[in-house]
């Protein structure tokens, strides 16, 4: 078991957003992430991004951080701290990312919030890690009760809140009386292989280095005693009373299916970039998985060749060639320039418009703020026009994730789509009512 020690924390570099404080290996291996920490503290030296600066004696050697650290730097901790404020929301959203794969890695991660849970950028790593909780902030703190005997003394001399929880199963750990009944304030989840502690805190001045070492002593000496208690002794590790070993295995395989619809959301959820900023590479690949899933029905696939002329892609048939493919991800809506792409790239093939349809993927305004024109602007008469012209089938991202969905539901949307390629070009406007080839009207050239 740990070791108690009481170190102090090696300085910072000062600016820093976010700092890692690293204590002795002879103790519970901590690292502390905040904004706090970059107040009113020296400069240790002239130091270079990723140069290690020696601490005291017996310490280990502290990396001054100007980023996120990665999963891998602290994979090497313990226990991983993110104490009171993260003030750039990209950075916390980034941090939540990390701390949610370390969980993954049997880690102890400990939110401390200073007094209410809504500072931007810790209230981003609570909504990753606490996607279900419901959180209500009052308007000021009340001293917390703890719940639990290892929580007294760190709830007696830091223990604050104004924010409540509710919907979450989680083992409370301390309270705010309240009428009709206390309202929970400090949890702990056993999520997957490690934990997550979200607690407040409270100190006079969030400004003062050693007020804050202490806090994260206090809570690693908290979190030692909690999982000692929680821990059971080797010699009972066996020990099993009836229908224990049934709950146990039922928990095992739930879990189990729990990872593998997290799996399934994740990949669905992916989807989503299509109607998001991508472009270039990481939008052409997402393409071909979404066409490739489109088309796994049918005898048609996705085939990315070697390229010769900057065409993106191929759809192939039993027959051959069925089209050519070119992805384009563009500030704009479709105009003729796209059109004409695909068909540079098929005239350097020395292939002729009539006998090898195109096919044009765009997402189209990628960088707006929202989806009123991404899917609701039409396609203008004289840009179906020059499709139906030059033998393009036009997909916009969104009608190719709705063609996905359609997919998923069990429609023959592989089908749908190389029936439109081979009729001659135009728009291919796929909804969750209907799929209309807009130009089919018209005789192909």
């Amino acid at each position: 078991m740990w070791q108690v020690a009481r170190e102090r924390i090696l300085a910072p570099r000062p600016g820093a957003p976010q700092v890692v404080v690293v204590i002795s290996p002879q103790t519970m291996r901590v690292a502390a992430i905040s904004d706090l920490f970059a107040a009113r503290i020296p400069r240790p030296g002239p130091v270079r991004p990723g140069m290690a600066v020696p601490g005291p004696p017996g310490l280990p050697k502290f990396v001054p951080q100007h980023a996120i650290p990665t999963v891998e730097e602290l994979s090497e901790f313990d226990l991983i701290v993110v104490l009171g404020s993260i003030s750039d929301a990209d950075r916390a959203v980034e941090l939540g990312g990390v701390l949610d794969h370390l969980l993954d890695r049997r880690k102890l991660i400990a939110l401390a919030y200073y007094v209410r849970l809504d500072e931007p950028g810790l209230a981003a790593i609570a909504s990753r890690l606490l996607p279900t909780a419901n959180m209500t902030h009052g308007p000021s703190g009340h001293p917390v009760r703890s719940i639990e005997a290892s929580w007294h003394g760190f709830f007696t001399s830091y223990g604050r809140s104004a924010t409540s929880f509710a919907n979450i199963d989680a083992r409370v750990l301390g309270v705010v009386d309240a009428t009709p009944a206390p309202l929970p304030v400090a949890l702990e989840l056993s999520s997957r292989a490690g934990a997550l502690y979200v607690l407040p805190f409270h100190v006079g001045d969030r400004e003062s280095q050693p007020s804050l070492e202490r806090v994260v002593f206090a809570l690693r000496d908290a979190i030692m005693s909690d999982r000692e208690q929680m821990l059971p002794l080797e010699y009972l590790a066996d020990l099993r009373l009836p229908g224990e070993q049934h709950v146990l295995a039922r928990i095992a395989e739930l879990e189990n299916d729990l990872a593998t619809r997290q799996d399934e959301a994740s990949k669905l959820y992916r989807y989503r970039l299509l109607l998001g900023r991508l472009h270039d590479e990481p939008l052409e690949e997402l393409v071909r998985e979404t066409l490739s899933v489109i088309l796994e029905p049918t005898d048609f696939r996705v085939e990315d060749r070697p390229e010769r002329f900057g065409e993106d892609f191929w759809i192939t048939g039993p027959a051959g060639d069925v089209a050519l493919a070119e992805v384009k991800g563009i500030n704009s809506g479709v105009g003729r320039r796209q059109i004409n792409q695909v068909d540079n790239h098929r005239e350097a093939l020395g292939r002729d418009t009539t006998e090898l349809p195109g096919l044009l993927v765009v997402n189209a305004y990628r960088l707006d703020p929202d989806l009123s024109r991404k899917i609701g602007e039409r396609i203008h008469p004289s840009i179906i026009g020059a499709l139906r012209r030059q033998n393009v089938t036009l997909l916009r991202s969104a009608d190719l994730y709705a063609l996905l969905g359609r997919r998923l539901r069990g429609d023959a949307a592989g089908e749908r789509l190389v029936d439109a390629l081979t009729s001659g070009g135009g728009w291919l406007e796929v909804t969750d009512e209907q799929v209309t080839l807009h130009g089919a009207e018209v005789p192909p050239r």
